[in-house]
């Protein structure tokens, strides 16, 4: 693969090309990122607060402006990552979700290397989990990692883990999520579950169109995190729902994220964490790992895009942006 063909270069010449503007000679792999395409056919919209404007048909050729863009790069990149809400909650509403889905995977087909998605609530708005797993193509789980490249794991997790969307109501997994939904929230709270009224601080998080990680997945993060400690492999994560305060609006956070930090903390070697969901886009850097949140391509104003893709070496990762996402270079020695 292109991904261990970079990894053995000694240091290869291609690398120090024009294409990376950096000119790292040490680059182990590159990738790119993105979130929130959130696609429909529908007129130009705005949030339920009507505090920000969403572009839903002009998404689409953002997403083709952007394979087009990560395509022509040289060396290739090993891989993509969309960080979830492919499509928006309002293609089940005209009964094209399935067209829509298969429209924008189609535009991700076209790119030259592997795409890995890890799915948001819109997902869960237009198909159950059932349908998730089977779209995607995911075995057992929806959270799964992979090895980009000796010294490094990319793991993909799953925010809605814990979460009633996409399940039958009076389902086992539905009953037990809103359970805890409602013993979160209190008796303050309002009965709109996807309402933040009431809430103070990042207990504005307990809301519906948040989720959490289940013990399986958190039992199953544990051993990757422990086992990348001991043998020095470096963690990058991607997941639709921030796990890290100041990285995002409390009210976007993953309900159970103090378990996740938790984790991190027992076993460092996560060195970044890349999130949807919070569309302006946040940063936050906390025990010396960087969390990032990328905007949505659904909130950039037309004439711009928010795209990424980042070149990862031994110490350090590069971060190349396209319109609204900033250019960066993040050591991995701290913050």
């Amino acid at each position: 693969s292109h991904a261990e063909a970079a990894c053995k270069a000694e240091p290869s010449p291609p690398l120090t090309t024009q294409t990376f503007p950096s000119n790292m000679a040490d680059v182990a792999f590159a990738f790119g990122i993105l979130a929130d395409v959130q696609y429909a056919d529908a007129d130009d919209g705005t949030n339920y607060m009507h505090t920000e404007d969403r572009y839903f048909r002009d998404a689409k050729p953002k997403l083709e402006e952007c394979v087009k863009f990560w395509s022509s790069l040289e060396p290739r990149l090993a891989f993509a990552l969309d960080l979830g809400d492919m499509i928006d909650g309002k293609c089940s509403l005209n009964g094209r979700q399935h067209e829509d889905a298969q429209t924008i995977l189609d535009i991700f087909r076209r790119l030259p290397f592997p795409v890995h998605h890890v799915w948001g609530n819109h997902e869960l708005y237009n198909f159950s989990v059932q349908e998730c797993m089977r779209i995607f193509e995911r075995g057992q789980t929806a959270y799964y990692g992979f090895t980009p490249c000796e010294g490094f794991r990319v793991l993909c997790l799953d925010g809605y883990d814990m979460s009633p969307l996409g399940r039958p109501e009076g389902s086992k997994e539905y009953v037990e999520a809103v359970e805890y939904l409602q013993q979160q929230r209190g008796p303050e709270a309002t009965s709109e579950l996807n309402s933040p009224l009431n809430l103070v601080g990042d207990r504005r998080r307990f809301v519906k169109f948040n989720g959490g990680f289940g013990k399986a997945q958190l039992a199953w993060l544990r051993d990757e995190l422990k086992t990348a400690h001991e043998s020095g492999v470096k963690i990058i994560t991607g997941c639709h729902v921030p796990v890290c305060p100041g990285s995002c609006d409390d009210m976007d956070l993953l309900w159970n994220y103090d378990e996740v930090l938790a984790i991190m903390d027992d076993f460092p070697s996560v060195v970044a964490t890349f999130a949807g969901h919070e569309h302006p886009g946040g940063y936050f850097c906390r025990n010396g790992v960087h969390h990032f949140s990328v905007p949505a391509i659904l909130t950039t104003k037309p004439g711009m895009n928010a795209h990424a893709w980042i070149e990862v070496t031994a110490t350090h990762m590069k971060i190349n942006g396209t319109g609204r996402i900033a250019s960066g270079t993040y050591t991995f020695s701290g913050c």
